[in-house]
Order: C-alpha cells, then structure tokens, then sequence
C-alpha cells in the first residue's frame, strides 16, 4: 500500500525511499536516501489494500479495507450501505452504530428537504468543505428537532488568478483585487458571519502554514492606487476603467451552488466600486473545470489549500500550468526549488525556514485570494448524539455517535 498510493494521493515519499523491510508482522523499516521531513503526514494519506483490490491505476476493484465499517452495498451517485466491522482492530474506536446509509443528494436545498421532512437523519457530514449553504444554517437552527454543530476551523474559499495572460498578468491588478474585497462585508450581509473573513490562502494555526506574512484585507483605496500605477483611468467618464482603449474586464468562472454564485456576485460589486467590470460564469463543475484547464478565466474559484500544506505541494506547486481549479501556485523557478528543500529539510528549524520563504513568495505574487474561512457544519435530527469534528479535515470519525 505505501509503494502503490503514493502517486494516486500526491505523495512523494517514494523519490526518496531507499528501501522498505518488514520486522515482523506490526513493523516495518523505512530507510532512506536522504532526509525526507514529510514522510510521517503523508502516511495518513495512504489506502491500506490488498493487492488483488486495486488496478494499475488507482482505481478500487474491491472494497476491503481495515476500516470500522463494512461496505454492504453500493450504488453509483445514488447511495452506499455500510455495517459495523465487530472485527474492527481498534477497539476503542469500535463504532456503537450497526448500520449507516449514505446517501447522494447533489442539490443542497434538497438535502435540507431531506433532513426537515424525516428522509435522512443527518447532512453535512463532508471531507472538507460547507456543504450546507450559509444562508440556510439560521433556518435550520431554529428549526423543532434539528441541531446544528459548526467547526471552529476549516478550508478557505479561494479564488485564484490567471496570471500568465490579460489583465492579472499585472501583479498590481491581482493585487488591486486582493484588496478590493470587503471580506467582513460579505460574511456579515451573505452569510451571518458563519463563515469568518480572512485574505489568508490557508490559516496560519495550522501546522506550517503562513506566520509570517500578512493576510490581504479590505482597502479600496490602496486598490485604486495600484490599479491607476498599472496605467487604468476611466477616460470616457463610464465608471469602468480603460488602458490603451480597452475597458478593464474580466470573466469571473465559479461553481453553481448558491453560495459560490452569492459570493461571485458580492466580488462582482466590489470591483465595480474601484473601477472593474466583471463577468460571471456560474456553470456546474464539469463545464467549469473545461473552461479552468483551458485557461478561459481572469478569475476563477480555486480548490483551497488544506493542511498540512505539505499535501498541496505536489498537487498544485510544483509548475504554473492551468488545470481544474485554474493556475497552479508553481510560478517560478525557486518556488519549485523550495519545494524541494522542504521535503528534504535536515531539522524543523530549515523547515521553517523553507516554508516562510515559500509563503512570502507566494503572498508577494499573489497568484490567488483566499476570502473567508468554510467551516464544516453538521445538521442533524435531535436525537442523535455522539458526534466530533475530527482536527483531520479528511476524516469522518462515527465512533461515539448514538441515536437514541
């Protein structure tokens, strides 16, 4: 499993291996070529399977696994029927649930139809991201018979910019954009202040994230000033600014649930207050990610960071090519070479080291904006307890949850 993961969940560990040895049947022995400091938050990254489950490419043929549940049945996009493992290995961890019944329900406000009228017990139990819109969580809080829990950290929403052509090729003008968004505005009018405002690409509190630099925050002012050192005037009096006779205007592609296009809309505000005209594309996620690849976008809503951030450089850094979520964050030479002097960073001090550097780089290119913190809210019948958001935002931890 740690030989044959690894490429498919963008570890990269294997470069460095010089070989692995079994001691005996709990113990294995890595050894390796040179230093390699990522090793230990990679592993939990890895599918324990056996041989005969997988193909060559990463791809599940058998679902067996060392999990504390079973999968009993399973229907493409439509639902998986899971039962407790009794021979689960960790006994502490043994789930108190007999059964669980995941089911697909890709329209948010139907997901909450679903819970209001008795279909489903719970909704929001997600990887890493809100999948109950904002706008509807004070609906459900004071709804008879529903509770709703809300994680104190999650992803970011993130934005990012096509920098290697148009107008944002500038890094006055994503820069004039990073600051041109009234985050607390848009928290507080959208959304209740659910999601916390933050110019940061990944929280700080998290395990090497950005400590030292400073996040993007609003300040149209500062805006206008970049935008009119990058050449921009509004010559013909129409409130949009223009350079060499062409009005600044850019194509803004997200997602169509309702708070990605909420959110576009709030951008689109915003940047017409300093001057820029904007173009929404609000499409589904296979039209959206055609257009990110192909680089038709000066705007487009971008998979966030996660943490540890380690994760993210192998996935999304290690060049500048356009892929389903826009630009990567690989834009030169050296932040392709710090890449790889975190991985093999000799003690936690160059480790540090590295990684402020990388983010300096990162927050001085701006290649993207992060605006508000998504944390993971759950939504479920009153009758069930038990419950954690586990500090792994890949994980689903059910192992206390009861339904009395």
């Amino acid at each position: 499993s740690i030989e044959y993961w690894a490429p498919y969940r963008y570890c990269r560990y294997m470069k460095y291996i010089d070989k692995i040895e079994k001691i005996d049947d709990y113990t294995l022995k890595v050894t390796f070529k040179e230093p390699y400091s990522p090793f230990l938050l990679e592993l939990p990254r890895i599918y324990l399977t056996l041989p005969e489950t997988v193909d060559d490419k990463g791809n599940i043929k058998e679902w067996i696994g060392t999990g504390p549940f079973i999968l009993k049945e399973y229907k493409k996009d439509q639902m998986a029927v899971l039962v407790r493992n009794d021979n689960y290995w960790n006994k502490e961890k043994m789930p108190k649930i007999e059964k669980v019944i995941w089911k697909v329900i890709p329209d948010e406000n139907a997901r909450i139809m679903a819970l209001k009228s008795g279909e489903v017990d719970a909704i929001g139990v997600t990887e890493h991201y809100l999948s109950i819109p904002a706008q509807r969580i004070p609906e459900l809080q004071k709804t008879p018979g529903i509770k709703v829990m809300i994680a104190d950290k999650g992803t970011i929403e993130t934005y990012s910019f096509n920098y290697k052509k148009g107008p944002l090729a500038d890094v006055r003008v994503r820069k004039a954009i990073a600051y041109a968004i009234d985050r607390e505005g848009l928290c507080r009018d959208l959304f209740f202040n659910i999601p916390k405002p933050t110019g940061h690409l990944l929280l700080p509190d998290f395990i090497h994230g950005p400590k030292n630099v400073e996040p993007y925050t609003y300040n149209p002012e500062k805006a206008k000033k970049l935008l009119a050192e990058a050449g921009y005037k509004d010559t013909d009096g129409d409130g949009i600014l223009d350079k060499d006779g062409k009005p600044l205007k850019l194509v803004l592609l997200t997602g169509d649930r309702q708070m990605e296009r909420d959110t576009a809309v709030y951008i689109q505000k915003n940047l017409r207050d300093i001057g820029i005209d904007v173009e929404i594309k609000s499409l589904e996620s296979n039209a959206r990610k055609q257009l990110a690849k192909k680089g038709e976008f000066d705007i487009c809503r971008c998979h966030p960071w996660v943490a540890p951030p380690v994760r993210y450089l192998k996935w999304r850094c290690t060049d500048d090519k356009y892929d389903n979520y826009g630009c990567k964050f690989g834009f030169n030479e050296r932040v392709r070479e710090l890449i790889d002097k975190i991985y093999t960073a000799k003690n936690e001090e160059e480790l540090n080291k590295y990684w402020n550097e990388l983010w300096k780089l990162e927050y001085d290119f701006c290649p993207a904006m992060g605006l508000y913190v998504r944390p993971r809210a759950f939504a479920f019948k009153d009758n069930i307890e038990g419950f954690r958001f586990d500090a792994d935002v890949g994980y689903i931890d059910l192992s206390n949850v009861v339904i009395k």
